[in-house]
């Protein structure tokens, strides 16, 4: 009987599907029967409420297990998995990498915070008369993000890019950031020193600053970080002379705390935008294509401030605004480890 019934079952169920889906050709009643037949074998895709609990406590006794790892534990696939955390809010994110600081470095950082808070206390402008600066290496095989640089393709082109050259050639680059204003790039010697640094300051530095207004100049704050050549004691003498207790760096009248990037706007936008728009993925054969893609990439940045980062847009007016609400955490949570 049970026999006969799941035959019409399957004949009633295929000529349903002939009626509906004419020009398409369905399964055959021997498939339908054995699908009404046969247990469904494997994993359940139906849970009940004891295994979401028993994943939801997997996930929370270790936070970095994976789906696949929880499934093959608790019997369940790791589409369930997802799905049960997905329901409980979870959502996997990323680690990020974070420099090491050391123990004297958090008391440093809140030093620098609190510096900022008084300076909007006293002047809501005052970081827009900040000069930010920093250098970076650009060599000639750069840094590619391969997971994000794709070709759609209907066939696999197996397409690759040149890394590790054997000829090698690399650029040292200054730039700075001061209100809406980028400063440079300028291409530094390839090894700088006191000397090197201090000239640089004297002659060439305030043909740089001529767009910035004169008024910004004189009220403006000089910024760099503890490298060897910024501490030269002709490097702090010349900085003393110029911007009178209102230049930031290691010795000088406010401190610039070791290992903080994350305070950076250059570290934290402008190395990373120019590096996306220098290493496109094209191989660089010599230093003059090296340093036109820099100078090209440096034009991009400046004439498309507000389109480059989205998140960011004008990198020190957001950065202004994000500050005046994180520099006051500090005062309280002085560790942030972020780079």
């Amino acid at each position: 009987m049970k026999e006969k019934l799941s035959s019409f079952k399957g004949k009633k169920r295929k000529q349903t599907l002939r009626t509906t889906f004419p020009t398409v050709s369905g399964p055959n009643c021997l498939i339908l029967t054995t699908q009404d037949n046969d247990p469904r074998e494997g994993r359940p895709r139906i849970h009940g409420p004891e295994v979401g609990e028993a994943v939801l406590q997997r996930l929370y006794e270790n936070p970095r297990v994976s789906s696949r790892g929880v499934g093959n534990t608790e019997n369940v696939s790791h589409q369930a998995v997802l799905r049960i955390a997905h329901e409980d809010n979870l959502r996997p994110f990323h680690l990020q990498k974070v420099h090491k600081l050391h123990p004297g470095d958090p008391p440093l950082r809140e030093d620098w915070s609190n510096f900022l808070i008084n300076q909007y206390d006293n002047d809501d402008d005052s970081l827009s008369r900040l000069l930010m600066t920093d250098e970076a290496t650009f060599t000639r095989g750069g840094k590619v993000n391969v997971h994000n640089n794709h070709v759609w393709a209907h066939n696999n082109p197996h397409a690759s890019f040149v890394h590790g050259h054997q000829q090698r050639f690399s650029i040292n680059v200054w730039a700075g950031m001061i209100g809406n204003y980028l400063i440079g790039p300028y291409i530094l010697p390839p090894r700088l020193n006191g000397q090197t640094y201090l000239r640089f300051l004297q002659e060439v530095l305030p043909g740089l600053l001529e767009e910035v207004p004169l008024e910004v100049q004189n009220r403006m704050w000089f910024q760099h970080d503890g490298a060897p050549p910024h501490n030269a004691r002709e490097v702090r003498e010349h900085l003393d002379m110029t911007y009178p207790g209102r230049w930031i760096g290691r010795g000088g009248p406010v401190r610039w705390p070791p290992r903080c990037c994350d305070f950076s706007v250059m570290d934290f936008f402008f190395w990373g935008a120019m590096s996306d728009l220098v290493y496109d993925g094209t191989e660089i054969q010599s230093e003059e294509e090296l340093v036109a893609r820099i100078a090209a990439a440096a034009g991009h940045i400046r004439d498309n401030a507000d389109t480059v980062s989205p998140s960011l847009g004008l990198p020190l007016e957001t950065m202004s605004y994000l500050s005046k609400r994180e520099w006051r955490k500090l005062r309280t949570i002085p560790i942030v480890t972020s780079c």
